[in-house]
This record gives structure tokens, C-alpha cells and sequence, in this order.
């Protein structure tokens, strides 16, 4: 569960997901599957681990779990977790597609071995990330679960997944969160300086786990920055183009296209952005959604990230142009 090792007392997590998650803690009833939705970065995976912990300890709230069991859980060490995501294919160094039936089912088989507590948890990070097969293996699972067992599912996009998945789980949806927030926990952990952590917050749309990486690794977001000025005629194109489709940024730009689109949607809100201007309405809203569909397709045929940044720049600086 790669995410921000976040102080449970200090988890940032929405009011009402934390209310509905404290509610269900207190009440003892937390066994069964949960669906924790949410955009890339949120911090999905520490709230599973958070609960994962207080479940284990039945405790009555997230900020509850015994100490020693949330290192263990932090550590994915406690012999009462599960974590479901891809396994690495040893002939590739890669991971598969998709999770692999036959680990859910490894995982499934354990659930009925004895506990010193009755309780058990199984994280499954990530949901999307299920095949067919392996979806309705876990469904068995999901439909009957064993007593005291408590699933968590996280996902990007709850309406992706199986609707017997998803008629199995209550969801707790994780939204972005707000900025200031965001900022001040970026300062306490990092620390960062105001004007960065509130320009990292920002970029990352309301996510920690992203804006944290942000600032550890500042490439996707001045990757971005020098694409939008080159779009809109302030840089040259073509050199931040072949700036993208370099080797070293391979894991750049996908963060920094993401970025990319976020700021123009802020600007369609009509947040103000340095150079996006808000006077280009339709035109940029047109782009934006051609941009999406010329990326998808791009990324989709494994294309070359320089010719296709070179033509994401020129569509979205059309639009710019055309709002002045």
C-alpha cells in the first residue's frame, strides 16, 4: 500500500468519510467489504490502513488502533492483514495486468485459518485492477464473508468495478481536499516552504500523496508549467515536446498531462491560472475534451510522447489563442 505514512491521529480524510468510518468502528460493525473511492494521490491507501489497524484492535475509532498494530499494519507484517494488489511476473520484472485469480484465491483460503483475535483484514489496492475471473473470485468472499472479516477495496472509479462488487460494499467516497490543509500537512511533514506547499497542494488537485511526490520530485510539475507556456506561445514547442518524450521523463509526463488537464478545468471554473485565460470558454473546453481522446489514443498505440505532446500543445495553444 505505497502511500504518505500519515500519523493516524493527524489522517487528512474528509469530515463525513471519517464520520461514517468512526461510526461503524464504534458500532462494532465494520466486518464485510468497504469501497474507498477517490482520485490518484488522495490517500486511499493509508485510510484502508487506518482502518485495517483499528479493525484489527477493535477499537471505536480510526484514531483508536493499539500502537504496535498499526506499525505492523504500516509494515504490512501482521498476521492477520492481507494485501491484494498485482504480483510481479518473475520472467519480466513487471507486474501482470491484472491481479491474478489464483492470489485471490490464496488469499480467500487463509481467511478460515484460526486468529488469536477473530478478526482479519484484507486490502485490495487496487480494485480496478481485477480481472474478471478474479473479481468473482473475491465476490465468493465478499457475499459470505467470515466472521470478523473485514475487506477493503480501494478504487479510482466505483462505477468501473462489477455491480455485485460494488452491491457488496458500502462506499466511502475520499475526495480531493482542500488546499490549506493540504498545505499545512506539507509543511508539517516535509517542510515545505508556504509558497511551495500551497503550489503543490495545488497542482495536485487537493491530493497529498501526489503533492508530496511533487515536491520530492519536482519534474512532472515544471514539466507542465514549461508545456502550458509553450502552448501558449512563451516557450518553444518543440523543445519542450522532445523535453516529454525523453527517456528521463517517461514517468514524468503522464503526471505532468495530468496536471496539464486539471489546470485547464480549474481555468473553465474560472480559477485563475498564470497563463490559462479564462476568456477561452468553449474553444478551450473543446480542446481540452480533443486533447483527452488525441492522449488516450496516443498512449493506447504506445506512440511517441514527442509527437504527441507536439500536437496536444498545438490544440490546446488554438484554444488559447482564440480567447484573447
Amino acid at each position: 500500500m505505497a502511500s504518505p505514512d500519515l500519523p493516524v491521529a493527524g489522517l487528512l480524510i474528509a469530515d463525513r468519510a471519517r464520520a461514517a468510518l468512526d461510526d461503524a468502528l464504534a458500532r462494532g460493525a465494520t466486518s464485510g467489504g468497504w469501497l474507498l473511492s477517490g482520485p490518484k494521490g488522495v490517500g486511499k491507501a493509508t485510510v484502508a490502513r487506518a482502518l485495517a489497524a483499528a479493525h484489527l484492535s477493535g477499537a471505536e475509532a480510526l484514531s483508536g488502533a493499539d500502537a504496535r498494530v498499526a506499525a505492523q499494519v504500516a509494515a504490512e507484517a501482521h498476521p492477520d492483514l492481507q494485501v491484494l494488489r498485482r504480483a510481479v511476473n518473475e520472467k519480466t520484472d513487471k507486474p501482470y495486468a491484472v491481479i491474478r485469480v489464483d492470489d485471490v484465491r490464496a488469499v480467500t483460503e487463509r481467511l478460515f485459518r484460526t486468529t488469536a483475535t477473530g478478526r482479519r483484514a484484507v486490502v485490495v489496492d487496487t480494485a480496478d485492477e481485477l480481472g474478471a475471473s478474479s473479481a468473482n473470485a473475491l465476490l465468493k468472499s465478499l457475499e459470505e464473508p467470515p466472521a470478523g472479516t473485514l475487506f477493503v477495496l480501494l478504487t479510482r472509479a466505483v462505477g468501473a468495478l462489477l455491480p455485485t462488487i460494488r452491491s457488496r460494499c458500502r462506499v466511502v467516497a475520499l475526495p480531493p481536499l482542500p488546499e490549506d490543509a493540504v498545505a499545512a500537512w506539507l509543511a508539517a511533514r516535509a517542510g515545505a516552504a508556504g509558497a511551495d506547499a500551497r503550489a503543490a497542494a495545488r497542482a495536485a488537485g487537493g491530493a497529498p500523496g501526489r503533492a508530496l511526490a511533487m515536491l520530492e520530485d519536482p519534474g512532472a510539475r515544471a514539466l507542465a508549467d514549461d508545456f502550458l507556456a509553450a502552448a501558449a506561445g512563451k516557450r518553444d514547442l518543440l523543445a519542450v515536446a522532445e523535453a516529454a518524450g525523453a527517456k528521463a521523463n517517461e514517468e514524468a509526463w503522464p503526471e505532468a498531462w495530468t496536471i496539464v488537464t486539471e489546470r485547464v478545468g480549474r481555468a473553465l471554473r474560472g480559477e485563475p491560472d498564470p497563463v490559462l485565460s479564462p476568456h477561452a470558454g468553449p474553444a478551450l473546453l473543446s480542446a481540452l475534451d480533443e486533447a483527452r481522446a488525441l492522449e488516450a489514443r496516443a498512449s493506447g498505440l504506445n506512440a511517441d510522447r514527442t509527437h504527441a505532446a507536439l500536437v496536444l500543445g498545438r490544440t490546446i495553444g488554438r484554444a488559447m489563442r482564440a480567447g484573447r
